[in-house]
């Protein structure tokens, strides 16, 4: 991971920004996900904390018709959340996602 370590940031009228850094998973392999659902996976990452809020996560590749998004569920724990809009059951990609955490 990669970290940005600043004084606290305050954008207009928004919340204090005190920590930014970048994540990778390293290698993971998500289960299936049924067809016209959702899924929570949960895998290690250390460093996350509660605390922090997350975005820009970018799988190993083109997810089809699956979304994810993803939040700490608790320190170095990363729950991604997988849906299908789909007929069909689907296998989210393996490999390494990336994501940026802030607090």
């Amino acid at each position: 991971s990669a970290t940005i370590t600043t004084p606290i940031l305050t954008v207009g009228n928004g919340s204090a920004i005190s920590y930014v850094a970048y994540y990778n998973t390293g290698l993971i392999t998500p289960v299936v996900v049924a067809a016209q659902s959702c899924s929570d996976e949960v895998f290690t990452v250390s460093g996350i904390t509660l605390t922090d809020n997350l975005g820009s996560i970018h799988p190993p590749s083109a997810l089809g018709n699956l979304s994810v998004s993803g939040y700490a569920g608790a320190a170095n724990s990363l729950t991604l959340h997988f849906c299908n809009v789909s007929t069909a059951s689907l296998v989210p990609p393996s490999g390494a996602y990336t994501f940026l955490a802030m607090h």
